[in-house]
């Protein structure tokens, strides 16, 4: 859509936006306030309403997050980005129908988009529709037979479907192609964990954030290992690591007090 451009009120409200957002989790607020005040300034500012859908995703509101967007993909219906971040938002809502859906036509539009479809292979991994979750992650191999995300996509289809062995071969062809694809090195982990062997799904989940030491996920995985073994101090010290790298994160924070309880 061609839009008209932006009434100066609600352009200066914006910018103040992004300047708050820029400081970090302690002005997300403050952020998401003038992002509102922007587009109530007006209504048609697109990148307005988009921003307000980040802010409040990343506060954890995904029902606010999900408004935003779809009021962003109204304005602008063309917004690759709007239709992806309002997808996540839909999943992340319990809503992964929704998803799918919206993104099947996305991704019939734009075939070649492998952001697009693997987010789609998501979505249909959550609605449980392994049958056709499955038809597009191999239909992304049959393209590329060397796609390392193609095969973590087919890996995580089939973990969801507690198809393990599967699973674990998906990952390790994934591996074998980028022995230094820290996600799969995770997803391996998590695999290894269903099939009862915790030391080498430690060991995958160690691997992980050597090579990514901000991989929150990762760090999360290992101190639910740490715990299991009751290891608690262990588990406390990269749970605290976990909330440098994400201060907002209530999973993090409800392990914490896991790991708090487990040394009395």
């Amino acid at each position: 859509a061609v839009l008209p451009d932006a009434r100066p009120e609600a352009r200066v409200a914006f910018e103040e936006g992004l300047r708050l957002l820029g400081l970090g989790p302690k002005q997300w607020e403050a952020a998401r306030d003038k992002f509102a005040e922007a587009t109530k300034k007006d209504g048609k500012l697109f990148e307005a309403w988009h921003n307000l859908g980040l802010v409040e995703a990343r506060l954890g509101r995904w029902d606010r997050a999900t408004d935003a967007f779809e009021r962003a993909l109204e304005i602008q219906p063309a917004s690759r980005m709007s239709a992806m971040a309002l997808a996540e938002a839909l999943v992340r809502h319990g809503k992964p129908d929704a998803a799918h859906a919206l993104l099947k036509k996305r991704v019939a539009a734009a075939p070649e988009d492998l952001e697009l479809r693997l987010q789609y292979i998501a979505a249909l991994r959550e609605a449980r529709k392994t049958t056709e979750a499955l038809e597009e992650a191999r239909a992304i191999l049959q393209k590329d037979s060397r796609s390392v995300r193609g095969f973590n996509a087919l890996g995580m289809v089939y973990l969801a479907a507690d198809r393990h062995a599967l699973a674990e071969t998906a990952f390790r062809r994934a591996l074998e192609l980028d022995p230094k694809a820290a996600e799969v090195w995770n997803n391996l982990g998590l695999v290894l964990l269903e099939r009862g062997r915790d030391q080498d799904a430690f060991s995958a989940f160690q691997k992980a954030t050597e090579l990514d030491p901000k991989y929150k996920e990762a760090l999360l995985n290992k101190a639910v290992v740490y715990m299991d073994c009751g290891d608690y101090g262990k588990a406390s010290d990269e749970l605290e690591r976990a909330v440098k790298i994400d201060p907002t994160d209530p999973a993090v924070f409800v392990a914490l007090g896991v790991a708090a309880r487990g040394t009395k």
